[in-house]
């Protein structure tokens, strides 16, 4: 009986796997280049905006709300007329809350109930600033508003229209630099085959505004003499927003 070598089977069988693995993967992935493109950017601040509130407090809930809504009614009729001369300016009603006032006696030391606020806010925007210093000048011949939190804010609308440029810039910058990194190595780049991207984006600071929230508490319809000037020598400087992304792609290297 003949005598088979194992040793000669065995190397037979691992030549042939190693035969067929070669054969049914014979190419590999093209090369691919990653790279970071950059955008930063200053987007002006387009819009103005104050809260306008009205308070009352009574001893009962009753009184407080019909002279709150009686008010309310009044300023925006008031605003409605504003907004006529001004199609760009927004008004929307803020808050409408009641509660009970609370303060502490001394002489009992303890608390008691006063009686019952109500309050309304107004919020109005619009893209020029005078307008809202208009508003703020007339407002004493009403009673019992405040204002407050006058905001300089870039609009939503002009938000993403700059965020969409600033993408594409940073696309752009990403494409230049690969096509950069290709050339080193005298190759060129292909088709792009991923990218992702990242908003760090925030508010700067050093906003200017020359008029500061005022508040007009009981006083009576006859407007003040110096409200003309005010609303005439009132100047508010718009600030700006940042804007910035980043971008991650992967490009196909060609030769």
């Amino acid at each position: 009986m003949k005598k088979i070598n194992t040793n000669l089977v065995f190397a037979s069988i691992i030549a042939l796997l190693i035969t067929g693995i070669t054969k049914y993967n014979p190419t590999q992935n093209n090369d691919i280049i990653s790279v970071t493109g950059k955008c930063s950017k200053k987007v002006k601040k387009d819009k103005f905006g104050i809260t306008i509130q009205i308070k009352n407090l009574e001893s009962d809930s009753q009184k407080a709300m019909v002279k709150t809504l009686k008010t309310y009614n009044d300023v925006s009729e008031f605003l409605k007329n504003i907004k006529q001369n001004n199609p760009d300016m927004e008004v929307e009603t803020t808050e409408y809350t009641t509660l009970d006032k609370v303060e502490w006696n001394e002489k009992l030391h303890k608390s008691e109930k006063i009686g019952v606020e109500v309050i309304m806010g107004i919020g109005v925007t619009t893209s020029n600033p005078k307008v809202l210093s208009e508003i703020t000048a007339a407002l004493p011949q009403f009673s019992n508003i405040y204002t407050s939190g006058l905001n300089n804010f870039v609009s939503l609308e002009l938000y993403n229209k700059e965020r969409d440029n600033c993408l594409a810039e940073a696309v752009r910058d990403a494409q230049s630099k690969a096509s950069a990194m290709a050339n080193a190595v005298n190759q060129k780049i292909g088709k792009m085959t991923n990218i992702n991207y990242n908003d760090y984006s925030g508010n700067s600071v050093g906003q200017y505004r020359a008029m500061k929230s005022v508040a007009f508490a009981n006083i009576e319809a006859e407007i003040a003499p110096e409200a003309e000037f005010l609303a005439d020598s009132i100047e508010m400087f718009t600030g700006s927003e940042n804007i910035s992304l980043r971008v991650d792609a992967t490009f196909e290297l060609k030769k």
